[in-house]
């Protein structure tokens, strides 16, 4: 059995919460492909490759990027429960933890806030690239 530490047992929780709603939304994305326009792009003679760079991967943008922003929002709800009780190296979540636990709840309050302008900032951040993306792929958003 392999041992995990305390730096890659948190990285392996937050990467599990991401990652499969990202996936479930890439899958959703690529369902939602006009087959016609799979069909049109092979009758003109593109090849696999092409199909996925000019077919498949702007079709599925906004999927993917949907799946990123709730992934986010997962993701910084594991971080703060993998760093609660698991992690002596310190981080938001074992702040919060030993403040509340000691009953310095304007720290603690403190800490929740940080975590909410984090989250906030990340979602945010998210939003921006998506806008960038879609108004350099031409696409309305």
């Amino acid at each position: 059995m392999v041992a995990i530490d305390y730096e890659t047992g948190p990285m392996l929780v937050v990467f599990v919460g991401i990652f499969f709603p990202l996936l479930t939304n890439v899958i959703f994305g690529v369902s939602k492909i006009e087959p016609n326009l799979i069909d049109a792009s092979k009758t003109l003679g593109a090849s696999d490759a092409q199909i996925f760079v000019k077919v498949m991967i702007p079709s599925t943008v906004p999927y993917i990027m949907n799946g990123i922003k709730v992934g986010l929002g997962i993701g910084w709800m594991c971080i703060v429960a993998a760093e609660l009780y698991a992690s002596p190296l310190g981080g938001i979540g074992f702040y919060l933890s030993e403040q509340a636990t000691a009953g310095f709840w304007p720290s603690a309050y403190a800490a929740i806030v940080i975590i909410a302008v984090l989250g906030i900032l990340t979602s945010g951040l998210a939003d921006y690239i998506h806008k960038y993306i879609s108004k350099r792929m031409g696409m309305d958003v």
